[in-house]
């Protein structure tokens, strides 16, 4: 009796029809096995995910990197069909998967598919075919469901999302009657039944109200809003108010009843874009407001006169006035006090060298200081890309937090910090820990010329206080593992991250 060949399953299914759960297209897959020699030895599976792309599909991920790796213990891939592999919009991008396995020696079996994966030329074509139609399923759901949202944001009801300062969520029958106020993280049970905002709990609304009569009419800055409801212990969700989240409240028409629909687009997974005004879907009177359209308008005004019409002189002059109240002019300075941001800052004075040339300021610290920050963040942004790519290319989807100094495999993150010799006194490494502690690092040690030549990854980072000075021979070293080029340093993220 002839031995079968080991074979891994790969099982997804999406919310969207019964006939592609996991469970149906195992069965299929057992089936084919059977008929064709195989056993199946190992099992990923992806539930309830989307086929879009390869983020969060751990299944497909872990996958990859068993076979990539050099670790799988079979030989082939048995799918259901072309459409649970993904429904990549680039259908390159779903050929380029099934080539790593293939590659590596596991060649993808797809069940339930009327051709042979063989490479000829009619699979070939036939194959394409099929991951097109694939994606272009996505694509025409995709439109239908932005139709029906659409639809139903111009009738004032909300199409998901948390509520925000000062509302909460109300639950409607399909006759418009209240069932009763949703809590956080709670969803509608029955399709018919819609959801719209109400003014949630007094002193909530009260604060909305204060806020943009500070902002409207005592001309506050965003900032000493933030500050004065922090001292007051009101807070944002459990959370402190800044400079960007009362800003965000402040802009927002929902407060004076407007439901407004589409702002950004973020089509199948693609990265959000920002629509132009014109394109929004709004629906005034859509709830009760907390504050009238008079107010709100004024706060628009006021938005309007901050930067976009002030000239250079009246930029300079409140530039001089926070030199004046704080004895120094940092990013951190302006950031903090200043009615505008120091971006705002940076792009209309063309950096701050000119900047502190036309006021006259000489800062505490050198601005080589500053243009060595600048150079490092230019350094660890290409390291971090290039690492990301090498991570892509093994299949896994890596993503940049939000912070740019970091990387996230499957959700996990790894800092990137950049040691450079010092002479502190003797030899030493000097390097800046990022703010969460004892977490994964990659050390990256640059020569005089800002280009790495060794990396040290170090899986539960240091304990240690921000800025670090270490000799060549510091036991702390020997946490971490030495990689001389990312490529290899990329592969131990994988297996250490891929597995999980």
């Amino acid at each position: 009796m002839l031995s079968k060949t080991p074979a891994a399953q790969y099982l997804r299914a999406s919310t969207e029809h019964q006939q592609y759960s996991t469970s149906n297209q195992a069965a299929a897959i057992a089936a084919y096995a059977e008929q064709h020699g195989l056993e199946i030895v190992q099992t990923f599976s992806d539930a309830a995910r989307s086929g879009l792309d390869l983020s969060k599909r751990s299944g497909l991920q872990n996958l990859l990197t068993t076979v990539v790796s050099g670790q799988a213990n079979f030989g082939a891939i048995l799918v259901y069909d072309v459409s649970r592999w993904g429904r990549f919009q680039d259908t390159d991008e779903s050929a380029h998967y099934e080539f790593l396995c293939k590659s590596a020696g596991a060649r993808v079996h797809y069940c339930a598919e009327p051709f042979v994966n063989d490479d000829s030329l009619p699979s070939v074509i036939f194959k394409a075919l099929k991951r097109t139609m694939a994606g272009e399923y996505s694509r025409e759901l995709s439109t239908k469901v932005y139709e029906g949202h659409k639809r139903l944001a111009l009738l004032g009801y909300k199409q998901g999302g948390r509520p925000g300062f000062g509302f909460r969520r109300m639950l409607l029958d399909s006759s418009g009657k209240q069932k009763g106020l949703l809590g956080s993280g709670e969803r509608k049970s029955i399709a018919t039944d819609r959801v719209i905002l109400v003014p949630g709990p007094g002193g909530e609304c009260a604060a909305v109200r204060r806020m943009f009569t500070m902002f409207a009419q005592d001309h506050r800055s965003t900032v000493e809003i933030a500050r004065t409801l922090n001292a007051e212990g009101i807070l944002n969700a459990g959370v402190k108010w800044n400079n960007q989240s009362v800003g965000k409240l402040l802009r927002n028409p929902k407060y004076m009843g407007t439901h407004v629909y589409g702002r950004l687009s973020t089509k199948l997974r693609s990265p959000a874009v920002r629509k132009n005004v014109d394109e929004w879907v709004a629906c005034p009177g859509a709830w009760s407001p907390i504050i009238t359209a008079e107010l709100f308008e004024a706060a628009q005004r006021r938005f309007e006169s901050l930067t976009v019409n002030l000239s250079n002189e009246q930029m300079l002059e409140e530039l001089r006035r926070i030199l004046r109240t704080h004895g120094k002019l940092t990013k951190q300075v302006i950031d903090e006090f200043g009615t505008f941001g120091s971006a705002a800052v940076y792009k209309r004075f063309h950096g701050f060298r000119s900047l502190y040339r036309l006021l006259g300021y000489k800062p505490e610290r050198s601005l080589n200081f500053v243009e060595a920050q600048l150079k490092g963040d230019d350094v660890r942004a290409d390291l971090i890309l290039k690492t990301q790519q090498q991570l892509r290319d093994m299949g896994l989807r890596p993503t940049l937090s939000s912070t740019d100094n970091a990387i996230l495999i499957r959700r996990h993150p790894v800092y990137f910090c950049l040691a450079r010799q010092i002479m502190a006194p003797g030899l030493r490494w000097a390097f800046r820990l990022p703010k969460r502690r004892c977490v994964p690092l990659v050390l990256c040690k640059l020569d005089d010329k800002w280009e790495a030549f060794e990396y040290i990854f170090l899986p539960r980072g240091i304990a240690s206080r921000w800025r670090v000075k270490i000799k060549e021979d510091d036991p702390r070293w020997a946490h971490g593992e030495r990689f001389r080029d990312l490529q290899t340093l990329a592969a131990e993220l994988a297996r250490h991250f891929g597995q999980r």
